[in-house]
């Protein structure tokens, strides 16, 4: 697929040339790497993926291993859920304290 975008949005050599010196001066500039959308999107995949992998441990480690209903919750769940079990996991006696305030799944 990137090679047929690559093929379709093709620019003239002095085109080409100019594209990539202006990426690499603001690239220079803002200390940030230049990353395209579907890279973006793999990189909050990611993090997501990470934030529930995060999520799961520490669960684990409190609780002990999650049954699979919870587990199956958080491998789904998008960063602003992982984020509110995870902040109620500090106070949280038992699964019920940090999984039973939402709808249930």
């Amino acid at each position: 697929m990137l090679r047929f975008i690559d093929w379709v949005l093709t620019l003239p050599p002095g085109l080409e040339d100019q594209l990539w010196t202006e990426i690499q001066s603001f690239e220079e500039e803002k200390r940030m790497h230049y990353l395209a959308s579907f890279e973006r999107v793999a990189q909050k995949r990611g993090i997501a993926q990470g934030q529930a992998r995060l999520l799961m441990r520490l669960l684990e480690e409190r609780f002990g291993p999650m049954p699979e209903p919870q587990a199956k919750r958080v491998q789904s769940a998008a960063p602003e859920q992982l984020e509110t079990w995870a902040l109620r996991l500090l106070d949280a006696a038992s699964l019920d304290d940090v999984f039973g305030r939402d709808d249930q799944h």
